[in-house]
């Protein structure tokens, strides 16, 4: 059949097609045109929001979350640092904290404005750039964090960011996280890249003194002097027998309870070091003052020998819970946490605290025996028995810090003298580390040395949260999560189905 093409009705037709066809080829361009407008606007979002953002912790617990002298030590970084996390991901002792320390790292990243960056470099996965680095910074093992900038570099390593309870290895399970101490050493890291020369801070030797490089568990203090060396501080023994006066480069200096008295002549140096704007930290015995009654008394403290007993607060009798502490800045973060003495001393303080040279001291007891402890003078006796003619009732100061106001004149500069003094010891030997008394320890540290920016940061314990439900909540929760949850999504399905095919013409 022959198509007549001068019919009206073929002529409006093919018009009606080529318009047809040219509604469907502007509809396909405008798509594309869209789809690429879209695409372009999404790439300059993603360009702006990656330079320009904002961030809000809204977690119950701001684990993460930095403190002010974290923040405020990022802001005054004036050299760009660069942060490697060398951890094997997979290794069953490091795994689990491998995800904290980049948390952690990511908000110092945010904090600093770009003035720190993070890299990750898995040992397991890229054997070859793991040797190169290795290498680089002389490591003999992987799981470290290595804090560089420039030539100057810092190793971190990544034990150092938890601590861990190892008991349950014990019982072959792994081991259990304590609390997270990631900021605490990634902040002194940073500290240690831009501080001129870490503070020196002396031991003595030879009265008896405990020994930072001792590993004994029930006397060394080795693991208090590797936390020590962690936070950037040179740490080096000293003995009277080699030298007769303590060295002027000395910031402080540590005396780990002494057993044997030291002579007069070394009391009247070590007086002297403290007169000088010295920074001291006394650790002594219920046994002993070693001879420093003189200079307790010079800073307001009664000196005797006695011994701390708390029917109330111990575990086993022979060790004291701390029932509270003083207001300073060395306990601010240990509120929430138990130090724990052992067979302690009183350290109480006097009315007259003036010493003879006229200089005033300020004393504050930092750690209190409960009120129904007493100090026990007849530290011999068995059993223990409250005197009320010889014996002084608590609560006892555990624990003093003592700070001499400096003097400005026109002609010198006298800096502030800070002294702490320990009723105790065993607190901080490698087996009696538990609770805060690591972190009370390194707070007085840090305090004497005028790190105030290490004070405000304490370690963050895991809180372990369980959902406790019985038999009756767990069938309610199975129903509403297996048949409700999914009925009601078909439901909805079914209703919007059905509204369409009743709408449709």
């Amino acid at each position: 059949m022959a198509i007549n093409e001068s019919d009206p009705g073929v002529a409006l037709n093919r018009q009606r097609m080529r318009s047809r066809s040219r509604r469907r080829w502007l509809s396909g361009l405008h798509g594309a045109a869209s789809i690429l407008l879209m695409f372009i606007l999404i790439v300059m979002v993603n360009y702006l929001s990656s330079r320009h953002y904002a961030r809000f912790d809204w977690s119950r617990d701001r684990f993460f979350a930095l403190s002010g002298k974290s923040v405020a030590l990022l802001g005054q970084l004036e050299e760009p640092i660069h942060v490697t996390v060398f951890i094997q991901p997979q290794h069953e002792l490091y795994h689990h904290v491998y995800d904290d320390v980049l948390h952690v790292l990511r908000e110092y990243e945010y904090a600093s404005g770009n003035r720190l960056t993070v890299e990750r470099i898995d040992p397991d996965r890229h054997p070859g750039k793991a040797e190169a680095f290795m290498s680089r910074y002389d490591l003999d093992r992987p799981n470290v964090v290595v804090f560089s900038s420039g030539s100057r570099y810092r190793v971190v390593q990544a034990e150092d960011v938890t601590d861990m309870d190892y008991e349950p290895l014990l019982r072959g399970n792994l081991p259990e996280k304590i609390a997270f101490r990631g900021e605490q050493v990634f902040t002194s890291a940073i500290f240690s890249l831009v501080e001129a020369d870490p503070p020196r801070v002396y031991f003595l030797q030879g009265h008896g003194e405990r020994d930072f490089d001792d590993h004994d568990e029930y006397v060394g203090l080795s693991r208090i002097g590797q936390w020590i060396r962690r936070d950037h501080i040179e740490l080096t023994p000293f003995s009277f027998l080699t030298r007769t006066s303590l060295p002027d480069d000395a910031d402080a200096l540590i005396i780990a309870g002494p057993s044997r008295a030291y002579s007069t002549a070394e009391i009247e140096r070590i007086t002297a070091f403290a007169q000088r704007a010295g920074r001291i930290l006394l650790m002594l015995t219920a046994e002993t003052d070693a001879g420093f009654a003189p200079l307790l008394r010079s800073w307001g403290i009664d000196s005797f020998n006695n011994l701390v007993i708390d029917p109330v607060r111990t575990l086993s009798g022979f060790d004291v819970l701390t029932a509270g502490y003083g207001d300073h800045p060395i306990t601010e973060r240990l509120k929430t946490l138990n130090t724990v003495f052992f067979w302690p001393r009183a350290l109480p303080l006097m009315d007259d605290r003036r010493e003879g040279g006229g200089d005033l001291f300020q004393a504050v007891p930092l750690a209190f025996s409960s009120p129904e402890s007493w100090a026990e003078r007849d530290t011999e006796a068995r059993p223990h028995r409250f005197d009320p003619e010889r014996d002084i009732r608590g609560p006892l100061p555990l624990a003093v810090a003592v700070e001499r106001a400096g003097d400005v004149t026109a002609t010198m500069n006298i800096q502030a003298s800070r002294v702490v003094i320990f009723g105790d010891a065993d607190f901080v030997s490698n087996s009696g580390l538990s609770g805060g008394n690591g972190d009370f320890f390194l707070s007085a540290l840090n305090w004497i040395l005028e790190r105030d920016y290490l004070l405000d940061i304490a370690p963050r314990p895991f809180e372990e949260i369980k959902l406790m439900m019985d038999r009756r909540q767990l069938q309610s929760l199975f129903w509403f999560v297996v048949v409700v949850i999914p009925a009601a999504v078909t439901a909805a399905g079914l209703l919007v189905r059905w509204r369409r095919r009743r709408e449709a013409p």
